[in-house]
């Protein structure tokens, strides 16, 4: 690689979220990326303080997963924007939070609205936060 493809692939990795940049690291899936993007994952993650992961490297298991925990809707937005916004303000405050249906009015043509989804234990928690 020259040296302002690395200049750009670092840059692309420095915008990405530190929970991306760990599952990134965590999955370390080489047919997806390129060598050179775990190296850089992990100078950005020791950059912004966080230990880069050993444990599950490799595998998709130890990944936050919420598959198999069930799921409430908390609110109902018109617009994506607005569900965004409360889902930003429950993970500054360590709540976990889903935006689901985005995308539905788009493809159907019809205003359908945005939901914002918890953990069934988060709920209690994430109503009296908004």
């Amino acid at each position: 690689m020259t040296a302002t493809s690395l200049d750009e692939l670092k840059a692309t990795l420095e915008a990405r979220s530190t929970e991306d940049l760990v599952a990134i690291l965590r999955e370390r899936d080489e047919e997806e990326w390129k060598p050179e993007v775990f190296e850089i994952a992990g100078s950005i993650l020791a950059s912004r303080g966080v230990e880069p992961p050993t444990e599950g490297v490799g595998s998709r298991v130890g990944i936050n997963v919420v598959e198999d925990q069930p799921l409430v809707t908390l609110a109902s937005y018109f617009s994506p924007a607005e569900a965004f916004v409360a889902r930003a303000a429950l993970e500054s405050a360590g709540l976990e939070a889903w935006v689901a249906d985005e995308s539905t009015g788009t493809t159907y043509g019809v205003a359908v609205g945005t939901r914002l989804r918890v953990r069934e234990e988060d709920e209690q928690s994430a109503r009296e936060l908004l």
